[in-house]
């Protein structure tokens, strides 16, 4: 579930960088541009750390 959280995050990060291009002012335009890049930096490390953490299971037994 860790994984699919992280997923979510990145997800978030992706709409906030996309909705901050159709944000007519320029300041507010870039500060949830920023902010979204700083999100989706988090999430992508919080995903990485949580796939290499998370135990494999082998079901082919």
């Amino acid at each position: 579930m860790k994984t699919v959280s992280a997923a979510i995050i990145v997800v978030v990060a992706a709409a906030l960088l996309s909705g901050g291009a159709f944000i007519v002012h320029d300041d507010t335009a870039l500060f949830i541009q920023v902010v979204g890049c700083i999100v989706g930096i988090v999430g992508i490390a919080g995903w990485l750390m949580t796939l290499r953490t998370t135990k494999r299971v082998d079901d082919s037994k």
